[in-house]
């Protein structure tokens, strides 16, 4: 009787359930609504389901770990059957199947993947039917970020991915598609695995107006643009300037000389000594990297029957004679380029070659050659028809631009 009469007087101190104006209350006696559980401490939650028989649970309620961490819903689910899923939400309508507005400083959504044995995604979105895997709006007016990816690790930061042929990875409606900051290693990563194809490229870049693919060299690095490899393009190649007359509206632009050799060049100015002759000397880098030299030389002041009398030598020297004393001549070398990356791919030099599999019967540029877009070895049709790629309309504002009054739910 002893045992029984401390139970229940243990039980009278906390309301089990109760009901107040048709709400129910678990531990208070005046619920506000339909299921109100009271939680007394952040290490007892206020509600848990089990899975009988596996360690699989789900937890309702605010708790708070080491460090403060604390979550409102909290799912344990141990099974590895493809397909199952933790949380599984299916909607028809409203604003979909899952809607998160955050209003404080923290994430609004975070997902960490601490698989080990496998390389599964954190987070995959199947998208099956029109519309959107994900959809991003950000708040322009405060310059937000619309996704923002951080790996402490190793390994790709953000890696967006699109098995479809015609797939789009990443768009951005207005601004920029992807902004990407990494610390430690590359802001952004492209890479193309597609063995059947050859115009498949890691990173693709157009736009309708100034330029596809830019780059720039902020403070300390070298360059805008760097090649690992061979650097090539259709169209001309020449460097552009504000024009030295008139920068403010003017640019000013000259083109690159074309071989078909990899050619190097080098020139300067000589002075005949006593004897019309001048020995020019070479840089010592010159002979490294440069073979089968020819020359070209302009004599200055006055005619002169100038030649070369002696070719490059192994220090780097050539010698001009049939000048006069005193006189000067200009002169040019020309080399082909024959450092460590051209003797180990001699296979450059070969400047006709066939289209390969992926690229015959296709044009680099149909245009030029009368031809419609789709004939391109770079053709994308949800691209190239001069259509955007999505056309993303802002609909009826979602549930985060509501005013919340912080009544009751």
């Amino acid at each position: 009787m002893k045992k029984l009469s401390i139970a229940i007087s243990i039980l009278a101190l906390v309301p089990a359930f109760t009901s107040h104006s048709q709400n129910v209350g678990v531990g208070l006696a005046t619920p506000t609504a339909k299921l109100h559980v009271d939680q007394p401490t952040n290490a007892v939650r206020g509600l848990r389901i089990d899975k009988a028989g596996t360690e699989d649970a789900a937890y309702f309620g605010l708790t708070n770990g080491a460090g403060g961490y604390g979550n409102a819903i909290e799912v344990s689910y141990n099974s590895n059957t493809v397909g199952s899923s933790a949380i599984w939400v299916n909607s028809w309508g409203g604003f979909g199947s899952l809607n998160i507005d955050n209003y404080g400083d923290a994430f609004g959504t975070q997902v960490w993947n601490r698989l080990v044995t496998n390389t599964n995604a954190t987070m995959q979105l199947t998208q099956d039917g029109l519309g959107y895997g994900l959809s991003i709006s950000t708040d322009v007016i405060n310059n937000t970020d619309a996704l923002y990816v951080l790996q402490d690790g190793t390994g790709l930061a953000g890696d967006f991915y699109s098995t479809s042929g015609a797939g789009i990875s990443v768009y951005g409606g207005s601004g920029d598609a992807t902004y990407s900051l990494s610390e430690t290693g590359q802001g952004v990563y492209g890479y193309s695995n597609d063995a059947s194809a050859t115009s498949r490229s890691g990173i693709y870049g157009r736009a309708t107006s100034f330029s596809g693919v830019t780059g720039s060299n902020g403070a300390g690095s070298t360059y805008g643009v760097f090649s690992f490899g061979d650097f090539g393009g259709t169209g001309a190649k020449y460097f552009v300037i504000d024009h030295p007359l008139d920068p403010e509206n003017k640019t000013l632009k000259h083109f690159n000389i074309e071989s078909d050799e990899p050619m190097l060049i080098y020139r300067g100015k000589a002075v005949f000594d006593a004897n019309g002759k001048a020995t020019i000397e070479l840089a010592d880098y010159v002979m490294a990297i440069n073979t089968d030299f020819t020359y070209n030389l302009t004599s200055i002041g006055q005619h002169m029957p100038v030649f070369i009398e002696n070719e490059v030598n192994n220090d780097g020297q050539f010698t001009i004679g049939g000048g006069v004393a005193g006189e000067k001549v200009a002169w040019v070398v020309y080399g082909m380029r024959n450092d460590a990356y051209m003797q180990a791919n001699p296979e450059k030099l070969n400047i006709e070659s066939d289209k390969p599999a992926g690229m015959a019967g296709k044009y680099l540029d149909p245009t030029s050659h009368g031809q419609p877009l789709n004939m391109g070895v770079d053709y994308n049709g949800t691209v190239d028809e001069g259509t955007p790629v999505r056309s993303i309309e802002k609909g009826t504002p979602g549930r985060a631009n509501e005013v919340r009054s912080g009544g009751t739910e």
